[in-house]
């Protein structure tokens, strides 16, 4: 016989259920995706490297576009010993700072003409200083001179080196950040937009209309992927409008998104085929709703978690598609940069000039791992059967 509860126990047993609060399943996804150490690491490192893209006009004194032509192709500034340029003043040959300068000298005399060109930059620039923003004068400065600063010779090291034309190789490499992941980011959201309608409508739609969109998918597949970018990228590249290099900049993102949505159609069909023959899909039908509003408002927020992971995986081969385009010279122009353009540059240089390649080939393979990893912990965090 079961003993009744006293009113203090059964208020204290109410008191405990409201205590337990249950999770929903965005809440449990997001636990087991921050217990995952190698996605919060590149969750970590991503943001620092977007940080750095966001802010690269404030990380650098120099400018992507300004030419050094007394440092051409040189060496990272760190590797340069500008105590052994010159010979010691007053030094005797025989002596070891004298015989230190010469050995330095016949080692590296590249790095030695680097070094030479830093403190022939900063003369120039002291000297132009000294021109234009001297007292009582009246010429007008021309806008590189800063006549609130005068210049330092820290001023005119670069922490990567240069490029073959005299370039920060530092600051390009955070410009080419900008550009290869606004690349990969507005590529793949271009792909999630069209490919996420489209493999809908198929899949709910299904019949005639599902078969003859599938088919134009499958059309679209037998295209080489690169092939279609490129005759496209050709095609456009005498037309006026794209000569501008932002309206071609802007070709690229279209061009590579037009195609990748591919994919995205199918996995996002396969799920609504599934989805809608669900109860509540059945239940919205009876009730009248539109085909358009049950897309909408059931089909597309039930496949999200699938896109999700699809998307961070699409974004690394979308920014391997644009430097694979910039590489071939199809991608963006001169005097924009992106990854893809420093490595095809820094490859002609490698056998003399390995920095050149070393650096941006660096960030891009750290942001892919890092889009990749997020992938891997988002798949493995929004999987229902981990759960």
């Amino acid at each position: 016989m079961a003993i009744p509860m006293s009113q203090s126990g059964r208020e204290e047993a109410m008191k405990a259920a409201e205590t337990v609060k249950g999770r929903s399943l965005w809440q449990d996804a997001r636990r087991r995706l921050f217990r995952n150490k190698a996605t919060v690491v590149s969750m970590i490192v991503l943001s620092i490297i977007i940080l750095l893209a966001l802010f690269a006009p404030y990380l650098s004194i120099h400018r992507y576009d300004t030419q050094d032509y007394n440092q051409v192709g040189c060496y990272p500034s760190s590797m340069i010993d500008m105590s052994k340029l010159n010979p010691p003043e007053g030094a005797d040959p025989d002596s070891a700072a004298y015989k230190a300068y010469q050995q330095y000298n016949d080692e590296y005399p590249e790095r030695v003409q680097c070094g030479l060109g830093i403190i022939a930059s900063y003369e120039q620039a002291k000297s132009d200083f000294e021109l234009y923003c001297s007292a009582g004068n009246s010429a007008t400065a021309p806008p590189e001179i800063n006549c609130a600063r005068a210049p330092q010779q820290d001023d005119f090291t670069h922490v990567l080196g240069t490029d073959a034309i005299g370039r920060d190789l530092w600051v390009r490499t955070l410009y080419g950040a900008r550009v290869s992941l606004s690349v990969g980011v507005v590529a793949s959201f271009v792909a999630l937009m069209i490919g996420v309608m489209y493999g809908a409508t198929a899949g709910y739609a299904g019949g005639r209309v599902d078969a003859f969109m599938m088919r134009f998918v499958d059309i679209m597949y037998a295209l080489p992927f690169i092939f279609f970018v490129i005759i496209l990228m050709t095609v456009t590249a005498d037309i006026p409008f794209f000569k501008d290099p932002f309206n071609r900049f802007i070709l690229v993102f279209a061009a590579i998104g037009a195609v990748e949505w591919l994919t995205m159609a199918r996995i996002v069909r396969g799920q609504t085929l599934s989805i809608k023959r669900k109860e509540y899909v059945e239940a919205a039908v009876a009730a009248g709703v539109s085909n358009a509003k049950i897309i909408r408002r059931h089909v597309i927020p039930n496949v999200i978690g699938p896109v999700i992971v699809f998307v961070t995986l699409t974004i690394p081969s979308t920014m391997l598609a644009e430097s694979f385009l910039s590489f071939l010279g199809l991608g963006v122009q001169e005097p924009m940069t992106s990854w893809g353009v420093l490595i095809s540059d820094g490859a002609n240089e490698m056998e003399t000039k390995p920095w050149l390649l070393i650096f941006p080939a660096l960030m891009m393979a750290v942001t892919l791992f890092c889009f990749n990893f997020i992938g891997d912990g988002l798949r493995d965090a929004l999987d229902p059967k981990d759960r």
